[in-house]
């Protein structure tokens, strides 16, 4: 089984899951947790509310998602053992004029870097 999404939404950015980032996605004060199974779900859990609890960070369980099958995460669609652009943002992005030139290639470059993950 491979890894399941769980958000969270906290109330602050924080540092305090940097031990984490083997299996958790802090980006401004989102974290994505990436999980085996229920069990690990379970303990991952646990970790990051006793993390929320020490470092008197909230978490705002309204917009959680837990055990869910797939979840949209800024412009990304996380499923288990993968990611992808979500259909709003793939659809933008394959509208950018294919480049005919230096110039052109160099602009579109630039414009890739903003997107990825």
């Amino acid at each position: 089984m491979g890894p399941l999404p769980v958000t969270f939404h906290v109330r602050r950015h924080s540092p305090f899951f940097v031990d984490f980032l083997d299996w958790i996605i802090v980006i401004i004060d989102n974290l994505l947790t990436l999980v085996h199974d229920y069990p690990d779900l379970y303990d991952k859990i646990v970790l990051v509310v006793r993390r929320c609890i020490q470092h008197n960070v909230f978490l705002k369980f309204e917009k959680s998602f837990l055990g869910v099958k797939s979840v949209k995460f800024f412009v990304f669609e996380c499923t288990k053992g993968s990611f992808k652009f979500t259909d709003e943002r793939k659809q933008p992005i394959q509208q950018i004029p294919r480049p005919m030139n230096k110039k052109g290639m160099q602009s579109l470059l630039g414009n890739l870097q903003q997107v990825h993950p």
